[in-house]
């Protein structure tokens, strides 16, 4: 090689070397409120090494991505330590130990804002997104027409073991936000504290979102407490208005207050929040005491609702429409205990709206009209599967109140020890002379209240049938007859059997010395599949009925094939139309427990993957083989016996990954043949069972035999 070539290759090898991207190391840069300027070194609070700084402002700008700032514990004040702007960076400024509740209350942001000196604690505004971390600070007393303590705007940063204390909005008017406002953002907020934060404006209204007002947002909190914040207008403790669609996980509203709606939180405008183990309780409006929808369809599951109290209407709940719009909020496993209302609906009240309520729970509230439950104008709630117990009303409607054109349906409903003037269970009634009557439907409900179940003044039409009224009801298969609940003084209104009925407190099935006639009394067409065997083929009244925990009983006669309790030449004739498919029925019977029960021990596998993975599911197009590598899981509990030949009939849902993930959310569910299968609805397949529906298996771990007419009703994806 010619020295010529030789240095025309060791340039080209340097300039390659050079072009290589060289990364620096992240830093750790330290920030001491006792700090004069910048130096190196130990601090008089504790830092032994590292780059410090006098400000908070002023090591965010000497950070870049990847960068750590740790403050000492201290009180930040002053320029450079509020109106605190992350300029974009994925940084982290946290406390010396953000796990540490003390570590935590003694890192102090004061932003010492006033009216003529509005600050607030941070501004994020530049396109901060999840790698942008604040974490273990204590942010109080920030003052801000919006966001007093943190305003974000199309951004979406992390905050983490947060407390959010005494920030306010105030100004003349449209004031949002006292501890955080969201403007076209979607932060995530976890273990985060927000007390004694207010909203006040001084005219046109008055304010709102105490705690956090999200606008056009959609920010994911997990959780959050939210305690004695204020608004003088809406969402004492949060309010989500203009399209929002946050999504709150074991949160916590306590003590919050709004002069006019929604103490706990306000939901308006086409803002749908979801809500999973969230606890509103001690909570004060004027309407929707713990919450208030306005022309919203939020989703709550596993919330509380206790102590909530509103001056006008709707202590626990308040659910309200126009004529152009839609409020339809769906709640599942919730309960309102001991909420109160001066005037209308103690646990929920319903103006034009229509919720559906199931496996929920109203007990113990008090108002002078529908107690549990008001409906007003139109409204049109569902219910099914829900206990209506020991509501108190002033004037009409213990249980549940009916006016002016509404509907309402029930079904598998429990009604007792509910008392009112009139109407211990459900009134319908008008309140002035324009007002049109209303329709009540009921199936498969037990009423038992001490007599005047029902009281219809204004000529209400009543569709009651299979169900058990003390004092009596026309209607078909209706029954006047003692339910023999297990024990009404503890809260137990399973029915009594001598085949076995379930004992919550202790988890398991025992036996008892008689057997309520409400049991296999329900609609003869209603599906009994949901039911425990032995049953006879036939639903139970009551808030039990139709599900996993309805109390047993014999099995059907099984001769009679139309159910009218005799074998005669009508159930002759069925068989013989049958003649070539023998035992057709209980073969069916016996392929859904297997498929109920393989997939049960599947969701079993699945939680227990995902704690040996951090929370992780399998990979969808992994699953099966992932799953059986555990010793219980067999290639049998992938086989539904009904179905067409196959190794698996079985796929999961790929958007319900992981512990975050809702519990009413299709998790497995059934499919035709195959392994390792994953999608969503189109993959169902309601042929193996002689299209009659499919067994579904939901994140919360049980398992449901749905009906085609339901696919629609179900979650597939987490918003």
């Amino acid at each position: 090689m010619t020295k010529k070539a030789g240095l025309f290759t060791w340039l080209i090898i340097t300039a390659c070397i050079l072009s290589i991207p060289i990364t620096a190391p992240a830093r750790t840069i330290h920030v001491d409120d006792d700090a004069t300027g910048v130096k190196n070194g130990p601090s008089r609070s504790g830092f032994q090494s590292g780059v410090q700084y006098p400000s908070i402002q002023a090591a965010i700008d000497a950070a870049v991505d990847g960068d750590t700032i740790i403050l000492a514990p201290g009180t930040f004040r002053g320029d450079g330590n509020r109106d605190i702007d992350f300029k974009g960076k994925a940084i982290t400024l946290r406390s010396i130990d953000p796990n540490d509740p003390d570590i935590v209350a003694a890192t102090i942001i004061d932003c010492n804002g006033t009216d003529n000196e509005p600050h607030r604690g941070f501004y994020f505004h530049n396109g901060e997104d999840a790698k942008s971390i604040l974490a273990g600070v204590t942010i109080m007393n920030g003052y801000a027409e919006d966001g007093g303590g943190v305003y974000c705007e199309s951004s979406s940063p992390t905050l983490r073991k947060c407390n959010f204390t005494r920030n306010s909005a105030q100004g003349f008017e449209d004031c949002s936000g006292g501890g955080m406002y969201n403007y076209r953002s979607s932060p995530t907020l976890l273990d985060c504290t927000f007390r004694w934060n207010s909203a006040f404006a001084f005219f046109h209204g008055g304010g709102s979102g105490g705690g956090i007002h999200n606008r056009d947002s959609s920010p994911t909190l997990t959780n959050c407490t939210f305690e004695n914040n204020s608004t003088a207008w809406a969402g004492g403790g949060m309010r989500n208005s203009y399209y929002s669609t946050p999504m709150l996980s074991n949160c916590t509203f306590g003590g919050n207050s709004a002069d006019d709606c929604g103490g706990g939180m306000d939901n308006d405008y086409h803002s749908n929040p979801t809500l999973t183990n969230c606890t509103f309780s001690g909570n004060s409006a004027a309407h929707g005491g713990g919450i208030h929808n306005d022309r919203v369809s939020p989703m709550l599951t596993n919330c509380s609702f206790s102590g909530n109290s509103a001056s006008y209407s709707g202590g626990g709940m308040e659910n309200y429409n126009d004529k152009y719009n839609q409020c339809s909020p769906t709640l599942i496993k919730c309960t309102f205990a001991n909420n109160r209302a001066n005037k209308n609906g103690g646990g929920i009240s319903n103006s034009r709206s229509s919720p559906t309520l199931t496996n929920c729970t109203l007990s113990g509230n008090s108002a002078e009209h529908g107690a549990g439950m008001y409906i007003y104008c139109g409204g049109k709630p569902i219910l099914t599967n829900c206990l209506l117990i020991g509501n108190t009303a002033s004037n009409v409607g213990g249980g549940i109140s009916a006016i002016h054109n509404s509907s309402l349906k029930l079904n598998n409903c429990t009604f007792a020890l509910n008392s009112a003037t009139n109407g211990n269970a459900l009134a319908c009634y008008h309140r002035h002379q324009e007002h049109l009557p209303s329709n009540v439907e009921m199936t498969n409900c037990v009423l038992w209240d001490g007599g005047d179940e029902v009281w219809n003044n204004d000529g209400s039409e009543f569709a009651i049938s299979y169900s058990d009224i003390q004092g009596g009801w026309q209607g078909e298969g209706n029954i006047d007859a003692d339910p023999c609940f297990v024990d009404p003084n503890s809260g137990d209104y399973h029915l009594r059997s001598e085949r076995g009925r379930y004992w919550p407190e202790h988890d398991v099935w025992v036996l008892d010395k008689v057997t309520s006639p409400c049991i296999d009394a329900g609609d003869p067409y209603d599906d009994p599949s949901a039911e425990p065997l032995p049953n006879g083929d036939l639903v139970n009244m009551g808030a039990y009925g139709a599900t996993a925990y309805a109390s047993m009983s014999e099995w059907a006669l099984r001769g009679d094939l139309n159910h009218d309790g005799i074998v005669n030449m009508i159930d002759f004739t069925i068989f013989g139309d049958y003649w070539l498919q023998p035992s057709l029925r209980a073969r069916e019977i016996d392929g859904r427990l297997v498929c109920e029960n393989n997939l049960r021990a599947l969701g079993r596998a699945l939680h227990i993957y995902g704690n040996d993975y951090d929370d992780e599911s399998p990979t969808p197009g992994q699953w099966c083989d992932l799953l059986l590598q555990y010793e219980d899981v067999t290639e049998e509990l992938f086989v539904c016996p009904t179905a067409e030949p196959g190794r698996s009939h079985y796929a999961i849902n790929p958007n319900s990954m992981g512990s975050s993930s809702p519990p009413d959310m299709v998790w497995l569910f059934e499919t035709g043949p195959g392994w390792n299968q994953f999608g969503g609805p189109e993959l169902l397949a309601p042929e193996n069972h002689q299209g009659k529906g499919t067994h579904i298996l939901f994140h919360d771990g049980h398992v449901e035999f749905v009906r085609g007419e339901r696919v629609d009703e179900l979650r597939w994806e987490r918003k």
